[in-house]
């Protein structure tokens, strides 16, 4: 199963933050607590199936382990998969896997 554990600082440059209860310092897209603990995830879904890949696993079993697996896991067994009647939401991801399009409750949102 693929899930982000990302935090408040995800996706902001390396700097000082205030995460949920507790300030984190992130350097090199690594966000820690003051006494040099990890503080969270600083990846996006996307960026963590894009990591899958590159690393060589197969597509399908990545993009299954980041949808389908999790709703199953969860007892949604209709969603995480696309079929006639399925909740989904769909996202369309670029070479670098950032979302550029998604489909939620049947509307298109288009990132720029």
């Amino acid at each position: 199963m693929l899930v982000s554990d990302s935090t408040m600082p995800n996706g902001l440059p390396d700097g000082e933050y205030f995460a949920t209860n507790h300030p984190v310092t992130v350097v090199g897209g690594v966000a820690r607590t003051p006494e040099g603990n990890l503080s969270g995830g600083t990846c996006f879904l996307g960026a963590c199936v894009k990591k899958l890949v590159d690393m060589g696993l197969p597509e399908a079993d990545v993009f299954r382990m980041a949808a389908q697996t999790p709703a199953d896991r969860l007892g949604l067994s209709r969603m995480g998969r696309l079929a006639v009647g399925a909740e989904d939401h769909l996202a369309g991801l670029d070479e670098n896997g950032e979302v550029r399009l998604l489909f939620a409750d049947d509307r298109p949102i288009i990132f720029a």
